[in-house]
């Protein structure tokens, strides 16, 4: 799922587009489309339980999933946000690494991990992720953004700036 269009439609000040494109991927986010907690899938019930808030009924159910199948990466990234959850940043940063390494087009797994390594202060690897981010998804304007606010928690003024610029008119550096 990528909501990469639909933010580059903000950029671009086309709002009309930017809400469809939106709402298309909105519609194929399994975070967003699972109806019932009763579904058999234990991943469809954790995406369920933690929308509602129930975190540990979530973990239980993510942990069930992993352990028939180690290398469901939607199980993975949804278990690293609830890491995230309960403040068990390194548990997540260690989970999103592995759901990119299963899925490396997956964007919200990798905005996600650079979001918890800014929020950790680990600066230089929030660089690094979201980089790698752009060198896989170039039209990923969260990672452009995100990438303007790590060069300004770095005291990188000017790359910020310059960083913010490009992004209003579009281009890349």
């Amino acid at each position: 799922i990528s909501y990469a269009e639909g933010f580059a439609s903000i950029q671009n000040g086309d709002l009309a587009k930017e809400i469809a494109q939106l709402r298309e991927s909105l519609q194929r986010d399994p975070l967003m489309t699972i109806k019932s907690s009763g579904d058999g899938d234990p991943v469809a019930r954790a995406a369920s339980a933690f929308r509602n808030g129930q975190v540990d009924d979530a973990r239980t159910q993510l942990n069930a999933a992993l352990a028939q199948s180690n290398d469901r990466a939607e199980a993975q990234r949804i278990l690293g946000m609830v890491d995230l959850a309960d403040g068990d940043i390194s548990g997540a940063v260690n989970r999103l690494r592995t759901v990119i390494r299963l899925n490396p087009s997956d964007e919200r797994a990798r905005i996600a991990l650079a979001n918890a390594l800014l929020e950790n202060e680990q600066l230089d690897d929030a660089e690094q992720t979201l980089n790698d981010t752009l060198r896989a998804l170039p039209a990923s304007a969260r990672a452009h953004y995100f990438l303007g606010l790590t060069y300004q928690r770095q005291g990188r003024r000017v790359d910020a700036i310059r960083k913010r610029v490009f992004e209003k008119r579009g281009e890349h550096l």
